[in-house]
This record gives C-alpha cells, structure tokens and sequence, in this order.
C-alpha cells in the first residue's frame, strides 16, 4: 500500500498493475440477503442465510425458507440454463419482490427497476410458476471494482452497461475469474506504463 502524505503536481494519472484478492467474502451477506415473497395477500420478510452457495445449494436452501411458509412450494435449480424456477403450489395469488438494489435480485436471477430498485414478479394459480428473469449470479458478481473516493473522480472510467453515468470512485474492474475459496490474481491487461510528467511534457 502506498500513501501519499502531500499533494504531488507531477502525479498524471493512477493504475492498478497488479492485485491479488482471496475469494472468502460471503456472496449472500447482511447486506443483500432479504426479499419480499407475497402469499395470497399476506406479505413476508425472506431471509436467505450468509453465505456462497452453488445453484443447487441455494435452490435447496430457497425451498426450506418457502416451504415454511407455503408447504409444498418447490425450487429448482437448472444447470442449463443457469435460472431457477418457482412452482407455487396453492390456486391464489403469489409475487416475489425485490424492493432495493440491496436485495438479492441477481443471485436469483432477477433484474431491478431501472430507477427505484424496486420490482416485483408475480403469479396466480395452482402450481404456477415463476422463472428466473435472467441468468442467476449464484457465485457472486463477475466482476469486483477497485474504488478511491479521492482518485477515482478524476479518472476518465468507462463503467459497465446499467451502471450510474456520472464519474465515480472506480479505479479499475477486476473478473472474477476463481471459484470461491480461490485467490483472484490480476494483471493490467494493457501493459501500458505509466510515465511522468516530465516525459509527457
């Protein structure tokens, strides 16, 4: 680590060349591991475990927490087509809502509402089904963001797709590219050095 005590004119610029970051953190964590699930009008609190599960782990542990509530209600994870599927098994009406960003939307395969956060998924009828909007990000995201909040606003950062427009904190985006438990090695892809000041000039 290195810290800069003073303001230093003849920094340019700021890059990640390498970085090593063990995989340990809990994909499933007190931060995203709560959603609403709707049954018949009477409205629950979910809470998924801490954790990193695979897709068949969390499938299994998805059908304990509904089955508490509505018995015989059924998860099913695919390895195809990497979604989950949702069979509600009473003939009333049911929703999954995922009401913040915080909510464990991707993990399970859903998208959020574009400007609040919040959206629900919703169903009605005897063993009716709800399916995985999109591919599900069991593992965790795919990429981890490197952030300075006192660099990262004055670099020229191309963010991903859906992600806020203005200049952010973020310094670098790291894949994910290891299984959990593994340690993530990353290398500058470009190659470029960084030169002073002095050079440019």
């Amino acid at each position: 680590m290195f810290y800069f005590t003073s303001r230093d004119l003849n920094v340019a610029a700021i890059k990640i060349i390498q970085a090593e970051i063990p995989f340990v953190y809990d994909v499933i964590n007190g931060l995203n591991n709560v959603f609403i699930y709707t049954s018949n009008l009477v409205v629950f609190n979910i809470t998924i475990p801490k954790g990193t599960y695979t897709g068949p782990q969390l499938a299994a542990q998805l059908q304990t927490l509904f089955q508490v509530i509505t018995p015989g209600f059924l998860v099913v994870w695919s390895n195809q087509t990497l979604r989950f599927t949702f069979t509600y098994p009473p003939a009333t009406t049911w929703s999954l809502e995922f009401p913040t960003r915080n909510s464990p939307y991707s993990q399970m395969g859903f998208l959020p509402s574009e400007f609040s956060g919040n959206v629900v998924y919703s169903s009605i009828g005897e063993n009716s089904v709800i399916v995985s909007e999109t591919i599900a990000q069991v593992t965790g995201p795919y990429y981890l963001y490197v952030n300075s909040r006192k660099m990262g606003s004055l670099i020229n950062f191309n963010l991903a797709d859906g992600s806020p427009k203005a200049v952010g904190p973020q310094v670098c985006r790291i894949p994910v590219n290891v299984q959990y438990g593994s340690v993530i090695f990353y290398s500058d892809p470009s190659k470029i050095l960084l030169i002073s000041t002095h050079e440019i000039l």
